[in-house]
């Protein structure tokens, strides 16, 4: 795909089954209403298995939206999934805007937690331009709400150290409720654009391990094999983690319920 440097990437990724690609239809808002531009999802098996991306406009910025396939999609192997990713980036050979990372309000996952470790290992400045959407959150009206569980998440007196520290490191929260509702999406489409017009100035390209030259510049083979390595990595921390649960009678959960 050829540069446009008039263009703002936007990167939508979270675990199968926490709406991004519905998160996706209500920016892309097709013909104003809201039309199915992504495939969602049913329950908790993911339909969307490859890279598909739309475009938009508002207020005379374009927009390129990219919806990647769900962490652990039951159609596709790690191994898979991370060519797929792989895949994702080389759709912005212009640098990523802002990466979504999109999860239920309810809770934040162990699941969540690996996709971001996931993240981290491909570049410890990453942080700096991921996101993080709550969906289904009925009260994201609320600022003073909004602002209460953003700091609940921050705190590791209320919430597992891991995800206190996620919150902690991401540029921000956006608490949305992209349900079925007309009014209810109009709303959250405005939050998420206003915070897109906020912070898309910088784009992030992905960095060679071996030193210097970006991502952007190489050839396919060298991405993929950069995700493959990382698929690698979260395989073994898989199997440790199982492991782990096989010893204990019963495990903690990560977080508690602090969204209301």
């Amino acid at each position: 795909m050829s540069k446009d440097n008039n263009i703002k990437n936007i990167f939508l990724i979270g675990t199968t089954g926490s709406g991004v690609s519905t998160l996706g239809n209500v920016l892309v808002n097709k013909d104003g209403n809201f039309e199915e531009v992504f495939k969602t999802e049913r329950g908790l098996t993911s339909i969307t298995n490859e890279i598909e991306t739309a475009e938009f406009e508002k207020n005379g910025i374009r927009y390129r939206v990219i919806d990647t396939p769900g962490y652990l999609n039951a159609n596709l192997t790690l191994q898979q999934w991370a060519k797929k990713m792989s895949e994702a980036f080389q759709a912005a050979p212009e640098g990523i805007n802002q990466i979504l990372f999109v999860f239920k309000s309810v809770r934040f996952s162990k699941e969540q937690v690996e996709l971001y470790n996931f993240l981290k290992l491909i570049d410890k400045n990453i942080n700096q331009y991921i996101t993080v959407v709550a969906t289904k959150f009925e009260s994201f009206k609320n600022r003073k709400k909004c602002q209460e569980n953003y700091e609940d998440l921050k705190d590791e007196t209320k919430v597992n150290s891991e995800i206190a520290s996620i919150f902690r490191e991401v540029h921000g929260l956006i608490m949305v409720d992209n349900s079925s509702e007309k009014k209810s999406k109009e709303k959250s489409r405005e939050k998420l654009i206003n915070h897109l017009v906020a912070n898309c100035q910088d784009n992030f390209q992905l960095i060679n391990v071996q030193g210097g030259k970006k991502l952007a510049d190489k050839n396919k083979s060298k991405v993929i094999l950069i995700f493959f390595i990382m698929a690698f990595i979260l395989g073994l921390l898989g199997i440790f983690s199982v492991r782990q649960r096989e010893k204990a009678k019963k495990s903690r959960p990560l977080s508690k319920q602090v969204v209301r």
